[in-house]
């Protein structure tokens, strides 16, 4: 690709910013491209947001603001002047890159208190697409924005966060401590390490990998996958089948039907499955599990604890009743549902858990 500098250059002037000794300049560049032939977009920005929208037109139109903040104006547009927007196709796609300093300059003042004045530098960048086309956009300090894509989207940030409004295709997430949250998407693929994750509207889709946050799922139209190492997890609906696993976070599910499995180590346990249900298990280490049964739900019932007590709330024929183990049969039969704790308790009940 033979890079290209964004041509049109608005100089927005300098503002104040919330340090008093902090000098602000800002610069605006735009620029408009035909996507004919185009697969996808592709951007990469180390720092600052980036936001993609449908076009109103069918083309492509790119927009950069720059911000540079210095102790004075005119070292606030030098630093600005370092940064750099190159763009243009590679292939059928377009590609936009964002070109920082590798170093910049650190100004300490001796006499006056022990000032310590770092010049800081980011540009955002603003793309409006067409709908179905396919996006990338990869950043390490900035937030993530979409809104009404119909194409794929593969969306990297590094300690930024990550919101997706509305999505036609599937979405791939990948942040280390930043958050996600989603609406309406149509399927999606998350993974995090330290961020929370929300998800809500109705996707048929969904596949959530997180180690320290806490995860909620308004509702999953089909499978669903939610695996966690401490963090807490909150589903409103799963109706055909649920998988969540998670070590030191409790787990609750207000319905779910189709295969049910979860597993935490130290945490709680609440759920209620309704029909069609095919099976159920329900394992902790150390906490408690309270199951709800909807009133259509036959099933053959499996309750075992090493050191908990056992309380089965609804009919049931019984067939083995000990302190450790109960097992019976709930109206027909039907779904084998299992739930372990080995030191906590566990109760079926008739509705909600």
């Amino acid at each position: 690709m033979k890079a290209r500098a964004i041509l049109i250059v608005l100089a927005l002037g300098a503002a104040p910013s919330l340090a008093a000794a902090d000098q602000a300049w800002r610069e605006q560049s735009r620029r408009v491209e035909s996507a004919e032939g185009l697969t996808a977009l592709v951007v990469d920005n180390a720092r600052g947001r980036i936001d993609v929208r449908p076009s109103a037109d069918g083309k492509l139109h790119i927009t950069a603001l720059k911000i540079a903040r210095a102790t004075t104006v005119s070292e606030a547009k030098k630093i600005a002047q370092s940064a750099s927007v190159e763009v243009g196709r590679e292939g059928s796609r377009y590609v936009v890159k964002v070109k920082y300093p590798r170093k910049e300059s650190v100004h300490v003042n001796l006499w006056d208190g022990f000032d310590l004045s770092v010049p800081r530098l980011e540009v955002r960048l603003a793309a409006e697409v067409p709908a179905t086309l396919a996006v990338q956009l990869n950043a390490s300090s900035g937030d993530l924005y979409t809104q009404d894509l119909r194409g794929e989207q593969r969306l990297r940030a590094s300690s930024g966060d990550v919101s997706v409004d509305g999505a036609g295709g599937l979405v791939d997430v990948a942040t280390s401590s930043g958050d996600v949250e989603l609406l309406d998407p149509r399927s999606a693929r998350i993974v995090t390490s330290s961020g929370d994750v929300d998800v809500s509207g109705s996707p048929t889709a969904l596949a959530v990998t997180t180690s320290s946050g806490d995860v909620e799922v308004d509702d999953v139209s089909d499978s669903l996958r939610v695996e966690t190492t401490s963090g807490d997890v909150t589903i409103e609906s799963a109706a055909r089948g649920v998988t969540v696993s998670t070590s030191s976070g409790e787990v609750h599910i207000g319905s779910a039907g189709g295969r049910v499995s979860v597993t935490t180590v130290s945490g709680e346990i609440r759920t209620r499955v309704i029909a069609p249900l095919e099976d159920a298990t329900l394992s902790t280490s150390s906490g408690d599990i309270r199951l709800g049964l909807d009133s259509r739900v036959g099933c053959r019932v499996e309750m075992r604890t090493s050191s908990g007590n056992l309380d089965l709330g609804v009919p049931v024929r019984t067939q083995t009743l000990t302190r450790r183990l109960v097992t019976g049969i709930v109206r027909d039969g039907g779904a084998p549902v299992r739930l372990r704790s080995t030191s906590g308790s566990i109760a079926v009940v008739s509705g909600e858990p």
